[in-house]
This record gives C-alpha cells, sequence and structure tokens, in this order.
C-alpha cells in the first residue's frame, strides 16, 4: 500500500492572489479607518485619515480633534 504524504504548509501558503486568507472577498462588508500622526517643524499634528467602508467622518474628526490640539487633518 502507498504511503500518503501531507505536504506541508508555511505562513506564506496564507497569501494568494485573492489576497489574505480569505480573499478580498470577506473586505467589502467591512469597515474601519487608519490614521497617521506626524509633526510639523512648529510641533503640530498632522494626521491622516483613511477610512473604508461605513463611518462616521464627523465623530471620527471630533475625536481626532479632542485628541490632539490644533490637528490638521
Amino acid at each position: 500500500m502507498p504511503e500518503r504524504r501531507q505536504k506541508k504548509r508555511g505562513i506564506f501558503d496564507l497569501f494568494d492572489e485573492e489576497g489574505f486568507l480569505f480573499g478580498r472577498e470577506s473586505m467589502k462588508e467591512e469597515s474601519g479607518y487608519s490614521i497617521s500622526v506626524t509633526y510639523d517643524s512648529a510641533g503640530k499634528p498632522m494626521v491622516r485619515v483613511e477610512t473604508r467602508g461605513e463611518v462616521d467622518v464627523a465623530a471620527l474628526r471630533k475625536n481626532i480633534e479632542r485628541r490632539y490640539s490644533g490637528v490638521r487633518i
């Protein structure tokens, strides 16, 4: 009887052409945001925001302005 061999899988086998793990199809329904904070030469914060999906932009802006006084978004 022939032996059955299992293919060894590494962490990079989780990636494919469609996307990470489950593909990009599952990302369509998700929402969220990411922010990047840098400071200008005067020391004032500059925030770059990227949103995806349904995000309450007004509430997000208020939250950022409350956390970083004098922020430039």
